[in-house]
């Protein structure tokens, strides 16, 4: 499908989900042995576990606890950049701490923007030093945090991490999924203004994370109540906190979260940030 633009004449930021950039460099040595940061090897506004690790897991064992049984769920990441987001929730499955792991799969991971899926279908992701570890606590098998738990899930080039800067002073790593993961995830590109009707209506949790800001007033209360129109009764929406509730990066005196509230859904309890109809 043409994937429209997104645009906010009033967002104080560029009006595009690319407005908030994490940009990964390649350091090139010179002759003098100089190492000039001068090739951008990516772009995205992404990170593993976001806004941090706690804060995943915490949500991780909500939605477990939202759709009892082993029924299967459909899972939806509407804006998933390169798939951390994605990848995060999986590790969590896969770790043992979900009974049955496989009533989630596969998630539908979808981003209005072709070359970031391109990227992600790629397969390569950016980590620093923080996110390995953030990993190797999720994924660990005993009381120690060692990096050999990662192996079965990424391939990370730790030989050029001296040649990777991630943001403007973190050194970093590529690592590559493997396929007890990427089996598990199918990227595509939509828009979920448009997209919003391949939704599954029943037993269906829908990540609507970090995008709302970029989106004019007019086409965030129209996709809040599409998507709750679309919705069976049971059906979960998660937004961010930080940055999707922000009335300043919003231009509107009504955040995400109260936007979804006056739609009809209502809190999922004890849980902030997942909305339930």
């Amino acid at each position: 499908m043409k994937v429209a633009q997104i645009n906010n004449t009033d967002y104080r930021y560029k009006t595009s989900f690319k407005g908030i950039i994490r940009t990964v460099w390649r350091k090139t040595p010179s002759p003098n042995g100089v190492h000039l940061i001068d090739t951008i090897k990516h772009k995205n506004n992404s990170w593993m576990f976001r806004p941090n690790v706690r804060e995943c897991i915490r949500q991780y064992n909500a939605f477990s606890k939202l759709f009892p049984g082993t029924e299967k769920v459909n899972v939806y990441d509407c804006a998933c950049s390169l798939g951390y987001g994605v990848y995060g929730f999986l590790l969590w499955l896969l770790s043992g701490h979900e009974k049955h792991p496989e009533r989630f799969f596969p998630i539908i991971a979808k981003d209005y923007d072709e070359d970031i899926i391109k990227a992600a279908r790629e397969g390569l992701l950016p980590l620093n030093e923080d996110e390995i570890w953030n990993i190797c606590d999720v994924v660990r098998k005993d009381d120690v945090i060692k990096k050999e738990d990662l192996d079965e899930f990424f391939h990370v080039d730790y030989n050029n991490s001296e040649n990777m800067l991630i943001g403007t002073k973190c050194y970093g790593y590529m690592a590559k999924p493997t396929k007890i993961l990427t089996d598990k995830v199918q990227f595509s590109v939509a828009d979920i203004r448009e997209d919003y009707v391949n939704i599954e209506p029943h037993r269906s949790l829908v990540w609507a994370t970090n995008f709302w800001p970029y989106m004019g007033k007019e086409d965030r209360y129209k996709l809040a109540q599409n998507l709750y129109n679309q919705f069976a009764k049971g059906s979960a929406i998660k937004i961010s906190d930080d940055f999707d509730n922000n009335r300043i990066c919003l231009q509107d005196s009504k955040s995400t979260a109260e936007l979804l509230l006056d739609t009809g859904f209502h809190p999922a309890d004890g849980i902030k940030n997942i909305f339930v109809k």
